[in-house]
C-alpha cells in the first residue's frame, strides 16, 4: 500500500518504542507494608503505530490488565484503551516526551493520573499515581516503579 500523503513520519506512537520490552512493576500502595509486584510486557501490534501492554498481576495485588496505545492520525493525540481482570474498561489520554510518560482520565465519578519519569539510561521508570473521586481534587494514590528485565 502506498504511503498516504497525510501520514506523518513523526507519528507520536513511534516514541512508544522506549516501552518495548519486559518490565518488573512494583506498586507501593499506602497502608501496605510491601509493594505489589507484577510483570508488564510491551510489544508492537503494528510497529510504530499500535503498542500492546499486558500486565500479569498476583493474587491480592493490582489485577492483570491489557492496554492498547495508539494515536489518531489526524490529531496525533495518543490514547490508551484499557481493561483488566475486574472487568474495568477505561480510555486514558497519553502524553509522552523525552523525560515523561503520563496517562490521564477525567471522568465524573473517578479520575486518575499517572506521571512517570524515565531514567537517563531508559532502564527504569518511576511514577506517581493520583486519583479523584466524585469531582474532588487529585490526591496521591500510589507510587510505581518499572525496572526493565528484557
Amino acid at each position: 500500500m502506498a504511503e498516504q500523503p497525510w501520514f506523518s513520519k513523526t507519528h507520536p506512537a513511534k516514541e512508544l518504542h522506549r516501552l518495548i520490552g519486559t518490565w518488573r512493576h512494583e506498586a507501593m500502595i499506602p497502608g501496605f507494608e510491601k509493594p505489589f509486584v507484577s510483570t508488564v510486557r510491551c510489544t508492537w501490534i503494528k510497529k510504530d503505530l499500535l503498542l500492546l501492554m499486558k500486565s500479569t498481576g498476583k493474587k491480592g495485588g493490582p489485577p492483570s490488565a491489557t492496554a492498547v496505545i495508539g494515536a489518531d492520525d489526524t490529531n496525533n493525540k495518543l490514547e490508551m484503551l484499557y481493561c483488566d481482570a475486574r472487568g474495568v474498561t477505561r480510555i486514558y489520554d497519553i502524553t509522552l516526551n523525552k523525560t515523561e510518560f503520563c496517562w490521564e482520565r477525567k471522568a465524573k465519578g473517578f479520575s486518575q493520573k499517572l506521571v512517570c519519569k524515565f531514567s537517563k539510561d531508559g532502564r527504569s521508570i518511576n511514577g506517581e499515581a493520583f486519583k479523584a473521586v466524585n469531582g474532588g481534587r487529585m490526591q496521591h494514590d500510589m507510587m510505581w516503579i518499572y525496572q526493565r528485565t528484557r
